[in-house]
């Protein structure tokens, strides 16, 4: 199954990415600015489909802070830019480590799918279900 479009009620790009992960209001999920960092104890939608088997990967803009309280939770594998992210030569953040990769940051989302352990070659070839989601940058 593929979701390719999603609707929230905020047009702000971090409490919108915490509407979409929480499936919550910003007034419950608690981020209502840029600035504002997405509690990772809150329950979100990766974590209920790893209860229910599925195995789940987040590659790409997170832009819901970072850190210990702010880390995705939830997905098997992460791979995030911080913040905004830069464009040329960007940094990931991957599973907590830190790498600045060659490049344009466009070319890397697919390739660190591609090559994720645990991922690569079998994120959908095993007989778990996954989920992918690859967050715009």
């Amino acid at each position: 199954m593929r979701f390719e479009h999603c609707y929230v009620t905020n047009s702000i790009c971090t409490p919108r990415r915490a509407a979409i992960l929480t499936g919550t209001h910003n007034h419950i999920n608690r981020v209502t600015t840029l600035e504002t960092g997405l509690d990772n104890a809150l329950p979100n939608v990766a974590k209920h489909l790893q209860v229910g088997g599925y195995q789940t990967a987040a590659i790409g803009k997170w832009h819901l802070g970072h850190g210990p309280r702010h880390n995705p939770t939830g997905f098997d594998f992460w791979s995030v830019v911080p913040e905004q992210g830069e464009y040329d030569n960007p940094t990931f953040i991957e599973m907590g480590e830190e790498s600045t990769e060659p490049g344009y940051v466009t070319d890397f989302p697919s390739l660190i799918a591609r090559n994720a352990p645990g991922l690569g070659g079998t994120l959908g070839s095993s007989p778990e279900p996954a989920l992918l989601t690859q967050i715009s940058i």
